[in-house]
Formats: structure tokens, C-alpha cells, sequence
């Protein structure tokens, strides 16, 4: 008995394990960009961040099946990455001092997601 739970666990970890971090590759691949430009904001480099985050947003607006994949992670704020996009796309122009582009882009990203 105990040498076919051993057998079993052998067999099952590396499929288990292999199953737990396919979710994080997948987004890594085809966010790529949305998490160099938010890692960005995070440094102040807000012109490379405004870069990277507007390659995001056109990328998901012309293959819209990219916004599903979301479900691969926990969201607290918003489920719909393009809204968190556009949020710090917001940030980015906020921090950069241009108050009127920093709205549309807040206000963009409620349209999509009015709870956020």
C-alpha cells in the first residue's frame, strides 16, 4: 500500500506542479507587455511605461481573446486587464503632470469597468 502512494505521489508532482505554473507562463507570454510597462511605472520611468502599456492596449484591442486569460490569476481590483492598463496609463500621465490626459485614460478604463 505504501509503496503505490509513493508511486502515485512520484507520478502526480511533476504533472501537479507542471499544472500550477503553466497559468503564470501563459500571462507572462501574452502580457508581457502590460507587465514591463506597469514594472516601469513602478520605477518612474513613466515615458517607457506610457510605451509599453500603449502597445498593450493596441495588441488586446486587435486579438480580444488575450483579455480572457485573465482568469489564469486572482484579481482584487478589476478582472479586465485592459482597465488596468488604462488605469496606469492614467497613473503614468498623472505623474507626469498632464492632468487632462490622466482623466481620459481613468475615465476609459470605468467605462470598462465601472466597479473598478
Amino acid at each position: 500500500m505504501l509503496i503505490l502512494f509513493i508511486y502515485d505521489f512520484i507520478i502526480l508532482m511533476p504533472i501537479i506542479s507542471i499544472i500550477l505554473l503553466i497559468p503564470g507562463r501563459v500571462q507572462g507570454y501574452y502580457y508581457r507587455n502590460h507587465f514591463k510597462g506597469r514594472k516601469l511605472l513602478n520605477k518612474k520611468d513613466y515615458m517607457k511605461s506610457i510605451k509599453y502599456s500603449k502597445e498593450f492596449i493596441e495588441d488586446i484591442r486587435l486579438n480580444n481573446w488575450k483579455k480572457k486569460l485573465i482568469f489564469l490569476s486572482w484579481g482584487i481590483y478589476s478582472k479586465d486587464i485592459e482597465a488596468m492598463t488604462l488605469n496606469n496609463l492614467g497613473v503614468a500621465y498623472l505623474e507626469l503632470g498632464d492632468l487632462k490626459v490622466a482623466n481620459e485614460y481613468f475615465n476609459e478604463a470605468i467605462e470598462i469597468d465601472s466597479l473598478y
